[in-house]
């Protein structure tokens, strides 16, 4: 008998996304205790000096590609006096390697771009929406999807249809819990309108970052250094031009030993925090990142019920019931009834697996039966010729 509950093919980089995402709710219980959440831009400041850390990971990612294509060059070249049946393979390969080198140089204007739109989030958000209680994070699985399935030509199966409206189901079901988990429930339909923009353009983004590192060849550590240099320009620029929003010298006049050591961590927390969601997009589709967007933000109600309010209770399950479904969606776990494993990618591999199997083994029964028959037909012709042979005498 099927369990109807089974894991998926786990990969040992799933802990990339479950990492990222206590990082981050550990970033947002650290945060209330300094300084800089009063301080968006200099938060933003904070965050990018943190992603261009990532240098020294770049070029050390580098100097390992550049070894390896110069030990496959030399490989290459000690081949060239080689038997002529390989000259066609080495030219194959040194057009490969020449082609390689060029694909890369397209890929810093999609950084930009994916840089001015992370930057565009986070000035809408702290200019507009700061205070905003909803809870619109919920609906960026429908705008990754639809941006994947025209971007990255991805299609969507049975199963994760069925997980798309009932994470958007549960989505709309935690903001009418919210509204009497908070009690005073005040919206502005702008800030609503600005808030789901924003999603909008978060999505596209994630899904350019993975378009750069799919088609274009880009490595987690490209994005996260360049991202990370364009953003700090952008948002040194703002400080100085748009000081209402922030006032570096006001934060300058908080500065004291403790609140620059908590600088320093914060800066390292965001280094690794948006590493690993770069990695988790190398390694996984885009739809993964949601697992660290689910797990960072139940914080507030982890919080809430250590301090014994328990009507967060109620918030938290919902979190964990849209975790669950993520999870389905992702293939981590599969659910084995009405069909909705038929188009899981093991499943669509072991089908394939099975369908070439089958094909080798057709073949080489036809191989078989080709050599029987020449065999028999050999022996007829022997047949043949001893007879002529036994008349003629």
């Amino acid at each position: 008998m099927v369990c109807c509950i089974s894991i998926g093919k786990l990969n040992k980089n799933i802990f990339y996304p479950i990492a990222a995402g206590i990082i981050k709710f550990n970033f947002k219980l650290l945060l209330p205790h300094t300084n800089l959440i009063n301080h968006p831009l200099i938060l933003s400041v904070c965050s990018s000096l943190g992603m261009s850390l990532s240098l020294f990971l770049l070029i050390i990612y580098k100097w390992r590609s550049r070894s390896k294509l110069n030990k496959n060059k030399t490989k290459t070249d000690n081949n060239k006096n080689d038997a002529p049946t390989k000259k066609k393979t080495l030219e194959i390969e040194l057009e490969y390697n020449s082609q390689y080198e060029e694909i890369p140089t397209g890929k810093y204007k999609f950084i930009f771009l994916s840089s001015i739109l992370d930057f565009i989030v986070t000035i809408l958000v702290y200019c507009f929406c700061i205070n905003l209680k909803l809870n619109l994070w919920m609906f960026d699985i429908l705008f990754i999807c639809m941006f994947s399935h025209v971007i990255l030509k991805s299609k969507l199966y049975k199963h994760q249809y069925l997980c798309l409206m009932i994470i958007v189901l549960l989505g709309i079901i935690i903001n009418i819990d919210l509204y009497f988990y908070h009690n005073e429930f005040k919206t502005d339909v702008i800030e609503v309108i600005i808030k789901y923009f924003s999603e909008i353009i978060f999505s596209l983004g994630i899904v350019l970052n993975k378009f750069t590192i799919e088609k274009k060849f880009a490595s987690p550590y490209d994005i996260c250094f360049y991202q990370g240099i364009m953003n700090l320009v952008l948002y040194i620029i703002c400080l100085i031009i748009f000081k209402d929003i922030d006032d570096f010298f006001s934060y300058w006049n908080e500065l004291n030993n403790i609140e620059v050591y908590l600088f320093l961590i914060l800066m390292i927390i965001q280094f690794i925090f948006n590493l690993f969601i770069f990695i988790t997009l190398k390694n996984f589709t885009e739809c993964h990142v949601l697992i660290i967007i689910v797990i960072a933000e139940m914080e507030p109600f982890c919080k809430d019920f250590v301090y014994h309010n328990f009507n967060s209770i109620i918030i938290i399950s919902e979190f964990i019931c849209i975790l669950f479904i993520l999870l389905i969606f992702n293939e981590i776990i599969e659910i084995n009834c009405c069909g909705l494993q038929k188009n899981t990618k093991n499943n669509i591999i072991k089908r394939a697996q099975i369908e070439l199997e089958m094909s080798i083994k057709g073949f080489d029964e036809q191989s078989q039966r080709s050599q029987s028959d020449v065999e028999s037909l050999c022996e007829e012709r022997k047949t043949d010729i001893t007879n002529k042979f036994r008349i003629s005498e």
